[in-house]
């Protein structure tokens, strides 16, 4: 009978902590929604995970300016639906988005498929209802193959409360880095082009309940963008 005890509080301790909720992704449908479609048994990411939310956007307009598209239910990575959440995506003003499909640069598996899709290339990405209290936010880079440079924001959105990341703009020099995922710590234009290059930024520490992601990835060749991924601080990142 005290062994029975004993395991059954040794599994109440060890399967709650791999079993927990702890992230949210969104993967943007390229043009190629057959190869840029994540399954929900897939784990990918710089933060494994499984149950991606797909997002595709609407590329009627030829001109890019109102494309865009809408995810008004948001599961999290254990594929519990999160109550209140939902992601869109819009053009910035004065630019356009379209679907694309990136090269391979290197990724294999579910990271490709991950990479693989872009939107872009100046998305305006905004993620309601995040139920962590203090959480990161992994914005994912992807390109043709001749690479580019990104300018990559993030602010609190419109009506929420909670603060984000002081160091709110990052660059991103996409280039080859073999498949891996590589981050870029670049505060500046000049520091990303002397950089060795890198495929994802990394806003830590937010609160904000609900966050706008401004994206130019139309500052030398073209960047599209993969993804972003909302991980609870709790849980950890990298």
């Amino acid at each position: 009978m005290k062994l029975k005890i004993w395991f059954g509080i040794l599994l109440a301790v060890l399967i709650p902590a791999a079993a927990s909720a702890h992230s949210i992704g969104v993967n943007f449908v390229g043009k190629d929604a057959s190869s840029s479609t994540l399954a929900a048994t897939d784990r990918a990411g710089v933060v494994p995970q499984k149950h991606w939310n797909n997002l595709a956007i609407d590329s009627s307009d030829p001109n890019g300016h109102s494309n865009g598209g809408n995810l008004y239910k948001l599961k999290d990575n254990s594929g519990k639906t999160v109550a209140g959440a939902s992601a869109s995506i819009t053009a910035l003003a004065g630019h356009g988005i379209w679907a694309g499909d990136g090269a391979s640069w290197g990724f294999s598996g579910a990271n490709l498929t991950l990479q693989k899709g872009t939107i872009g290339p100046c998305p305006q990405i905004t993620i309601k209802g995040i139920p962590y209290a203090r959480y990161d936010v992994y914005v994912y880079a992807t390109a043709g193959v001749n690479g580019g440079l990104a300018k990559i924001h993030i602010n609190r959105a419109a009506g929420s409360t909670g603060s984000v990341d002081h160091t709110s703009t990052y660059f991103c020099n996409y280039n080859w880095q073999g498949g891996k995922f590589v981050v870029s710590k670049a505060t500046t234009l000049a520091a990303a082009k002397a950089s060795k290059g890198s495929n994802y930024v990394v806003f830590k520490g937010n609160t904000a309940k609900s966050i706008t992601l401004r994206c130019n990835g139309a500052l030398a060749s073209w960047i599209g963008f993969s993804g972003v991924q909302i991980v609870d601080a709790a849980h950890g990142g990298k």
